[in-house]
């Protein structure tokens, strides 16, 4: 299961930057947890990340709705609002 983060706009861009930058300041033990718990996060580009996960919680829909509302409050605590990205979910 993957997400897609994509920027439609400045503003969302300015915001996919921020939350990269932050990510790149995790510590080693929180960046194990997080791929011990079966995340991947990797940078496509200046407007795209990606967020694998591969768990067993993936089938379950609450848990993925879960997983965007986190998703959803990062970028808006990033000063972005929800007109400027977009999720997208590829199986």
């Amino acid at each position: 299961m993957k997400l897609i983060i994509k920027a439609k706009n400045e503003k969302g861009r300015e915001a996919l930057a921020q939350h990269w930058k932050e990510s790149k300041k995790l510590s080693i033990k929180q960046k194990l947890i997080f791929k011990t718990a079966g995340y991947k996060h990797t940078f496509i580009d200046k407007d795209t990340i990606e967020l694998e996960i591969n768990n067993r919680h993936t089938s379950n829909p609450i848990f993925i709705d879960l997983i965007k509302q986190q998703i959803r409050d990062a970028f808006l605590l990033n000063g972005a609002s929800t007109e400027d990205f977009e999720i997208e979910e590829v199986a």
